[in-house]
């Protein structure tokens, strides 16, 4: 049996490189504040609360600069999994998202506004069953055309990936 080189993440999806990559120099940053957080608050231990020492200059700096690091570490980190997700089509953009919404209920409001004119000459004298199974028939299709929009936006963002 042979076995796979290549790692999985979740759902048997192959693993991102840059995006564990990230994430471990990420990892290696918070530590690094941690410790140089964890120095600090030892140093300012040994100290009497009398006299309180500030930390110096340098190392101010130096944290300062470990937490910028991070937060920016953070972000690409959070980049990365977000553009990962849109190419796995787990998340759609915006217009995406507009786009879908045109294209079901479209047709559905376009039918809906043509609904009372196309009706109402068919309804005029029929029995209460009539009129129950001719709104059903008419509203049945108004979805009908909402799914064929859907299943529409499906095969034209399925060619945009091809």
């Amino acid at each position: 049996m042979t076995q796979t080189t290549e790692s999985k993440r979740g759902r048997g999806r192959p693993r991102n490189q840059a995006l564990d990559a990230l994430e471990k120099e990420l990892a290696v940053s918070r530590r690094h504040a941690s410790t140089m957080l964890r120095d600090l608050k030892r140093a300012g231990a040994e100290t009497s609360d009398n006299s309180e020492k500030p930390i110096s200059p340098l190392a101010e700096a130096r944290l300062e600069k470990v937490l910028k690091e991070t937060e920016l570490l953070e972000h690409k980190v959070r980049c990365a999994d977000l553009e990962r997700r849109a190419l796995e089509r787990e998340l759609m953009y915006q217009t995406e998202a507009a786009e879908l919404l045109v294209a079901a209920l479209g047709p559905v409001s376009d039918g809906l506004r043509s609904l009372p004119k196309s009706l109402a000459p068919r309804i005029v004298g029929q029995s209460l069953q009539a009129i129950e199974d001719t709104l059903t028939e008419a509203v049945n299709r108004l979805l009908k055309l909402g799914s064929h929009g859907i299943e529409k936006f499906k095969e034209k963002t399925t060619s945009r990936e091809l």
